[in-house]
Parts: C-alpha cells; sequence; structure tokens
C-alpha cells in the first residue's frame, strides 16, 4: 500500500475503508506493473477490479487527457459498477478523468472526441471498444486493455467483436492486457491466447463447485402443486433479508414478479428489457435495503457486486450448470453466510 500515489491511499481509505491488499491483490499488481500481460482467475467477490485498477490509476499520465486505458465489460450493470469505483477516486484526483459508454444510451461521436480528447480512460462494452478501436490516432497513447469477467464476454457471444478490435490496433503487442475471469475454461484459453501472448496466469481459484459460506438446498414438490404458489409460500418461511429469485427467461421474470407483488410483497424484477433508467432505480433502491426480493434473469447472476443477498432461489435450473454456479455466488460473498434453493 505504502507504494502507491497518495490519492490512491487515500480513496482505499475513505471511500472503501481498504487499509492492506488482500492475497489476490499482493499477487498480480506486482506482475501487471511488470511488462507482462495478465490473466486474473478468482471468484467473484474477490477483488479482481482493484487488482487492474490500481496498476492503472499509478500509471497512467493525468497531465495528458488522451486516452489511456480501455476496460471492457459485457454489461451495462458491470459498466456503472466500474466507473462508480472510479468516480470514488476522482473524489481524490480531480485531474483523473473517465468516459462511460453503454452502447446506443451513450450517443457519442468518437470521431469528434478522437480530435479533442478528454478521458484517459473508457469503461466500454464489447461493440463500443469495436468501435473506438478504428480510430487509430485516438488509440495510439493506450497503455492498458483490461477484459473484465472475459468468460461471461465468450458466454455471451461478443468474442468475435474483442477480436475485431484487437486486430484493429497497429501497437497491440506494445499494450498491456490484462483479462479477469471467475473460471478458466478451454474455449476462453483459446480465444485469450491469440492476443495474450508471454502472459502470466495468476489463478487463485478454488473449486467453483465448493463454497464453505454457501449451503445449498432441493426443494421437492408434486407434479399437480402449484409451482408458483409452491415459491410464495418457500420466500414467505424463509422470510429473507434480501434474496433474489432466478428465472431462466424475461417471460417467466415477469410473470413471477406480477404473482409476487399480488401478493403484497416489497419485490423488484430485472431483465434485459428494463431500460437503463429502471435498471439504475432497481440497484439504488436494493442499496438503500428498500426491497427484500429481486426476481431476476440471469443478468444479475454475473459479476455485478450486490451485497449481502441471504438467500438465493432458482425457479428453475438454468441450461449450463455453471450458470448455477454464477447464482449461488450471489450469497455468501466475502465473510458472509448463504443459501441457494431449487
Amino acid at each position: 500500500m505504502e507504494n502507491f500515489k497518495k490519492f490512491i491511499k487515500q480513496s482505499l481509505n475513505d471511500e472503501f475503508n481498504i487499509k492492506s491488499l488482500n492475497d489476490l491483490q499482493k499477487e498480480a499488481i506486482p506482475i501487471i506493473n511488470k511488462d507482462k500481460n495478465v490473466v486474473l482467475i478468482s471468484q467473484t467477490g474477490s477483488g479482481k477490479t482493484f487488482c487492474y485498477l490500481l496498476p492503472i490509476l499509478e500509471n497512467i499520465d493525468f497531465d495528458s487527457n488522451n486516452l489511456q486505458a480501455m476496460i471492457v465489460v459485457p454489461t451495462k450493470e458491470l459498466i456503472r459498477q466500474i466507473t462508480k469505483i472510479l468516480a470514488s477516486f476522482k473524489k481524490h484526483n480531480p485531474k483523473l478523468s473517465f468516459l462511460s459508454v453503454i452502447n446506443s444510451a451513450s450517443m457519442i461521436d468518437f470521431k469528434v472526441e478522437s480530435k479533442s480528447p478528454k478521458h484517459q480512460i473508457i469503461v466500454c462494452s464489447p461493440s463500443k471498444f469495436n468501435e473506438i478501436s478504428k480510430f487509430k490516432n485516438y488509440t495510439k497513447d493506450i497503455k492498458y486493455i483490461v477484459l473484465d469477467e472475459a468468460d461471461m464476454t465468450l458466454d455471451l457471444g461478443f468474442f468475435g467483436l474483442v477480436n475485431q478490435a484487437f486486430s484493429s490496433f497497429k501497437n497491440i503487442s506494445n499494450i498491456k492486457k490484462i483479462a479477469t475471469s471467475a473460471t478458466l475454461h478451454e474455449s476462453l484459453s483459446i480465444q485469450i491466447s491469440k492476443f495474450f501472448k508471454n502472459s502470466v496466469i495468476v489463478n487463485r481459484s478454488k473449486n467453483i463447485w465448493e463454497n464453505e459460506n454457501i449451503k445449498h438446498f432441493v426443494i421437492h414438490y408434486n407434479n399437480n402443486e402449484d409451482k408458483k404458489k409452491m415459491l410464495l409460500n418457500v420466500i414467505k418461511k424463509l422470510n429473507p433479508f434480501f434474496g433474489i429469485v432466478f428465472c431462466n427467461t424475461k417471460k417467466e421474470v415477469d410473470e413471477i414478479y406480477e404473482y409476487i407483488y399480488q401478493n403484497k410483497m416489497k419485490v423488484l424484477k430485472i431483465h434485459s428489457g428494463l431500460d437503463n433508467r429502471e435498471r439504475k432505480n432497481i440497484f439504488r433502491e436494493i442499496k438503500e435495503n428498500n426491497v427484500n426480493l429481486l426476481i431476476a434473469s440471469d443478468l444479475a447472476s454475473r459479476g455485478v457486486d450486490i451485497e449481502g443477498a441471504s438467500h438465493i432461489i432458482s425457479f428453475d435450473l438454468p441450461k449450463e450448470d455453471l450458470w448455477y454456479i454464477h447464482r449461488a455466488g450471489r450469497s455468501g460473498r466475502k465473510s458472509y453466510k448463504g443459501n441457494s434453493y431449487v
């Protein structure tokens, strides 16, 4: 910690109440500070974001407004989450300038932006990353490219855009590349190996199928029973401080939300069909503890930092078993205990 710039130490202490780095950060940050590409493998909630943000904030030039770092993430919620962290650092360093770019919601003309750069860091989606990469003069001073939640980027089918973008950078071999992931499966390894030459893999992942902070339960019911009524009874019995019910489709999210809402419970819903304003309001309500229950698609199961979910319920199992692990991982974060029900 003593090696960081003053504003970084102040921000960590005052904004995040962080007094020392965790084991993952102690291992990863010195490697990132060297001339190596890095792949960070660790479970959600283990502090991977600070692993790359701290070296970026330590090493970019704040006397220049040229674009120096791009952080590429697959969902709008994650973009907002990282932007919020950067805003906390900016309180202690007004020279820090960053831009959050969320697809069509961000009507930014990069042809104009590239002629008079104003931001040292951009946080964006894979599609915007691909768009920005085509402005060669705009990206000539980039020092860092981060693929946050790279496994999710692959799972959602965005890696084609990422590959196109990497191919557009003339100096890609001179740019430090960092990828973070909860898992490192074969498909992701193949994709990353195309551009992550001389990489160091920092693997702090335990067996992703085991988490001592989470207990798992299966609730059996008869075929002639009403499944939604059974769900309601389970929720009432559990009486969660804050729980998440995961569904496989947007339609199912809407139907269960209506059913629970009609039964006079404090409930919200989230899926990809909601607009940006609605999503921001939902996460604000959750943060302010104004709701006991969230009905969600798998959009909320990956990467989004929802603190303190005491109970997770899967109305149906997801199509792929790995997504169940990500759902359950919304509870049992840090030192908290959690329960996951199917």
